[in-house]
């Protein structure tokens, strides 16, 4: 009798946490592209078909920038969502991430965002797409390389798909930078690599500045070196190479990176300036 009790209770716990895991919310209109992506929205369908069209031509680039092949091969959902206290709702019961315009989340190979007109809606899908392009090839980087790498994608703009850009984004954290060069608050590059950040689903703004920053020194300095290193690492992260192990391996010389990158960041208010 008491066997039964104890299974009846482990039954009625479990059915509990199963309705706890069910996130029930009805998208009308669903689109199936580009083989992996799967978008379903409650917005009306022609903006949903737009949607799809201009992140679909954004997806070869994507393979520019990390051009390593899917190791999940499984198929990613968008989801968009008309009404931000709907999207909210949802985004409170399955993450961590506490944003007001959209997450990713691995365990669920799922992108969700709120609708905001549908060029900025793409412009965020750009960089919460990109989340879900790298982590299905670099399983859990460090959360310094997944921003960066996110907002280097989300500088890619309609008008411009086959050209990479640094406009935009630039000047969203160039003033960001300025002031934490100003406050001498700019941490070493061997302390953000080592520790990484320390809420990795809720950044601040110079968190997010920071990673824009290292990734941009990377790839857009102008040292094909640099460049061609930061491949070699991340080559050494698709191998399941332990991050920071990866990145000393790769550069060796710390004190010099972090003398580099802090010159590219000095350059950077000429660079906004004049245009670059």
């Amino acid at each position: 009798m008491k066997i039964r009790y104890i299974l009846l209770c482990w039954g009625i716990i479990g059915l509990l946490f199963a309705g706890c895991g069910k996130t029930p919310y009805h998208f009308p209109v669903v689109i199936p592209f580009a083989n992996e992506w799967v978008l379903r929205t409650d917005i009306p369908r022609p903006d949903a078909e737009r949607i799809v069209k201009q992140f679909s031509e954004i997806l070869p680039l994507y393979h520019e920038i990390l051009p390593l092949d899917s190791k999940m091969k499984r198929h990613f959902t968008i989801s968009i969502f008309n009404n931000i206290d709907d999207y909210l709702s949802y985004q409170k019961k399955v993450s961590l991430t506490r944003s007001r315009s959209g997450f990713y989340s691995f365990d669920r190979g799922e992108t969700a965002l709120v609708y905001n007109g549908v060029k900025n809606t793409v412009r965020t899908l750009y960089h919460e797409g990109f989340h879900a392009y790298v982590q299905e090839r670099l399983i859990h980087p460090p959360q310094w390389l997944n921003e960066g790498l996110a907002e280097y994608a989300e500088s890619l703009r309609d008008g411009f798909l086959f050209k990479l850009t640094t406009g935009g984004t630039e000047y969203r954290w160039v003033g960001t930078l300025m002031q934490l060069q100003k406050n001498n608050a700019i941490p070493s590059l061997k302390t953000i690599v080592d520790n990484d950040w320390p809420d990795k689903h809720n950044l601040t703004n110079a968190e997010y500045a920071l990673s824009w920053s290292i990734v941009q020194f990377f790839k857009k300095s102008g040292d094909e070196t640099r460049e061609l290193e930061f491949e070699n690492y991340l080559t050494l992260l698709y191998n399941k190479k332990e991050p920071k192990k990866a990145f000393y391996t790769v550069f060796k010389d710390p004190d010099q990176l972090d003398k580099e990158w802090r010159g590219f960041i000095k350059k950077l208010p000429v660079k906004k300036l004049l245009g670059f």
